[in-house]
């Protein structure tokens, strides 16, 4: 398995256009880090690259009320004028 790198600024994650940016490979991520650190409004952050992985992952079961299938819309037949 692959490992995922991110970046994290003061322990939060690095956001770009409200995603959340991974790297493949650590040296890139560092780089980008690099570039990033030069932004004057991150002069004084904490820059540090991670891994990315789960560490645990537990299935949540969600309670649902039980719907049945949707009918199929039907088109009311006309009334024959006569």
């Amino acid at each position: 398995m692959r490992d995922i790198y991110v970046i994290l600024i003061d322990g939060n994650l690095y956001r770009k256009d409200s995603a959340i940016r991974t790297y493949k490979t650590r040296e890139r991520a560092e780089e980008e880090a690099r570039k990033i650190g030069r932004y004057w409004s991150y002069r004084d952050s904490k820059l540090e690259v991670g891994r990315f992985t789960a560490v645990e992952v537990t299935e949540v079961s969600v309670a649902r009320p039980d719907y049945s299938a949707p009918c199929p819309y039907i088109v009311p037949e006309k009334e024959d004028a006569n």
